[in-house]
């Protein structure tokens, strides 16, 4: 992990006066990401009188969830002329990787990015393999979570890639999870969004980040506990957890498990031991509609009010008999 391992998303206009980037390196933010697609073009120089970290340029296309609809030529325009101004160039490896554009930025100052749909581990790394044969400074993975193994998967694939030049994490509420675990499995960066609009599904705003989960520190995180519902976005209980675990000294780290399907969770994520195999160690869950029931039923043992009232909203790991309600 980087010093300063977060990436902060500029996404709307900055105040006349800019005040606000001027705590962004206490927040443990080492690169601001001018989402031109959504801000236009602040004068970079401006920006750096406010802040001292590293300046990435993203003109994230439509096809990739941004809003730029431009046509190639004034795409090539606007990165080469970011080249100049910025350390760092988001190119899309999809529409970007042209000879033409390639001899006019650096590899030094390439980010080579790649956001679409999750498949099998396989599948994701021919696909690093096509983006990796291009020089690039940092590599930029990120397949959008529809089902529970997805976000296992970009984190299987990020550790078993032993680089720190690789960012990795799942796009989507049910990959937020994994934005918070993706800098102890050798992610150089992960991205939160300077205010309340995010860049992309699922990330976290630096106040909620900060808040919620505490700074992203070189400590080490083995174990997990965390919430599983749909939604769980609004939670207190990872602010609440989280908070007492930094006072009490627990190397602990509660998470949000947005989950469509308890089964395919229970059977992907927990019984597989997934993130056992990643070197965490799942100790508990807190369980929220409409997944209670289900919750009890795939538990190993079960208190008498649980099965009294047919629902469990705790799950926690019991030796032999798994997870106990």
């Amino acid at each position: 992990m980087t010093d300063k391992p977060l990436v902060a998303s500029l996404t709307t206009p900055l105040s006349e006066s800019g005040d606000e980037l001027r705590s962004l390196g206490d927040a443990g933010v080492g690169v601001l990401e001018i989402r031109a697609d959504l801000v236009g073009e602040p004068d970079p120089e401006w920006l750096r009188e406010r802040f001292p970290g590293l300046l990435l340029y993203t003109l994230r296309s439509r096809a990739e969830g941004g809003r730029f609809e431009g046509g190639r030529h004034g795409r090539r325009r606007r990165l080469a002329q970011a080249t100049e101004l910025y350390d760092l160039v988001d190119l899309e490896a999809e529409r970007d990787l042209f000879p033409e554009l390639l001899a006019e930025i650096p590899a030094a100052k390439r980010l080579i990015s790649w956001h679409g749909p999750a498949t099998h581990l396989t599948g994701l790394r021919a696909r690093f393999e096509k983006l990796s044969a291009v020089e690039a400074r940092y590599y930029k993975m990120i397949p959008e979570a529809l089902e529970a193994g997805d976000g296992i998967r970009a984190l299987a694939l990020l550790q078993s890639l032993h680089r720190h030049d690789v960012i990795c994490f799942a796009m989507g509420e049910m990959g937020t999870w994994t934005r918070l675990l993706a800098t102890h499995l050798g992610s150089p960066f992960t991205f939160a969004a300077m205010g309340d609009v995010v860049a992309a599904p699922g990330q976290l705003s630096i106040e909620k980040l900060r808040r919620d989960y505490g700074p992203l520190t070189e400590e080490p995180v083995r174990d997990l506990y965390g919430i599983v519902g749909c939604p769980v976005s609004h939670s207190l209980s990872p602010r609440l957890y989280n908070g007492a675990f930094r006072r009490l000294g627990i190397e602990g780290l509660y998470l949000p498990f947005h989950v469509d399907s308890f089964g395919d969770f229970w059977l992907e994520v927990v019984e597989a031991g997934s993130l056992e195999v990643l070197g965490f160690d799942l100790r508990g869950l807190s369980v929220t509609a409409p997944h209670k029931e289900v919750a009890l039923a795939v538990s190993g043992a079960s208190s008498p009010r649980a099965q009294h009232v047919n629902a469990a909203n705790t799950l926690v790991a019991s030796g032999g008999c798994g997870r106990r309600a």
